[in-house]
């Protein structure tokens, strides 16, 4: 009867240790994501609930996102708070593989078994090297933290990219800061980044079509768009070097696309390049050009919409 009594304890003993040491592995962290790349470093937050979901918390061209990740569904959401909206996609999009070098790195896994290399101390955990080759030569190398089955770092030798979680620090997290909050609207695309310059408009010239215009480096001038016609723009370079401007409709005090796909470079003395804007004042208030570097000569005509 005692030696029943004994071996009862015994497994209660384990069942309850076992279970413990699940709670602990399954207790999330927080860090501090640096990525650098030939030498530009970028720094975000991390923050990591089990292997299968976590957030990283950072700013694109000034505006604060919060990427949620859930590696179980597969899905990729980003967040702007500002704005209460988010986008989502497939953890395997073009977008999340070139964005997030974790699931890059889990991605190319699945392709490319990797092959562990002994283990390491990285942030006081104990870590497995592992290493993804093509060709005989290391593409990828990952220490992954065995304590939370996760890439602590991660590094391209050949892009001499490396991906690092620092200052780890394990601690109980809330779930529900891992998902996206009431009230949030999914939308298309996240809204575009105000730009520095934004807070210049107020005092640029405002002009009415037609016009023709010169502007130097850190010139702008805005023009309001009319209902029933698109705004067509030949942008000469009136520079004995490059230029470069922006081109951007405006509407609610931000761009209604990123700056990036409407900046231009004319490299040429002379060389023209013809724009047409189709934004009505339904979809703009205004139509900003800026130049960041030149000088450019604007020939500004109204020309009647044409149906698609």
């Amino acid at each position: 009867m005692a030696a029943k009594t004994v071996s009862r304890i015994l497994v209660l003993t384990i069942a309850i240790s076992l279970t413990a040491f699940s709670l602990a592995r399954a207790s999330g962290f927080t860090a501090d994501l640096v990525q650098i790349e030939k030498g530009s470093v970028k720094k975000s937050r991390f923050y990591y609930l089990n292997p299968s979901r976590y957030r990283i918390d950072t700013v694109e061209k000034g505006q604060e996102l919060q990427v949620l990740v859930d590696r179980r569904t597969g899905t990729t959401r980003i967040m702007a708070p500002a704005s209460k909206v988010f986008v989502e996609m497939d953890n395997t999009s073009m977008v999340s593989l070139m964005e997030n070098p974790f699931e890059s790195f889990f991605h190319i896994s699945q392709q490319h078994k990797p092959r562990p290399q002994g283990h390491q101390v990285l942030e006081g955990l104990e870590c497995e090297k592992r290493v993804i080759t093509d060709r005989g030569k290391p593409v990828l190398v990952a220490w992954i933290a065995l304590e939370y089955d996760f890439p602590i770092r991660i590094e391209s030798p050949s892009n001499l990219v490396s991906v690092q979680l620092r200052n780890i620090n394990g601690r109980k997290l809330d779930p529900a800061d891992f998902a996206v909050p009431p009230g949030f609207k999914k939308v298309a695309r996240l809204p575009a980044a105000i730009p520095a310059w934004a807070k210049d408009i107020q005092a640029a010239d405002l002009l009415q079509v037609p016009f023709t215009r010169e502007l130097g480096s850190g010139g702008m001038i805005k023009i309001a768009p009319m209902s029933g016609y698109w705004l067509m723009l030949t942008v000469s370079n009136a520079h004995n070097g490059s230029s470069r401007f922006t081109a951007v409709a405006f509407k609610g005090g931000r761009p209604i696309i990123d700056t990036s796909f409407k900046t231009y470079t004319i490299r040429a003395k002379g060389q023209k390049l013809h724009l047409t804007e189709k934004a009505g004042p339904g979809e703009a208030d205004l139509l900003v050009i800026r130049v960041a570097k030149g000088r450019i000569k604007i020939d500004a005509r109204l020309e009647p919409a044409r149906r698609p």
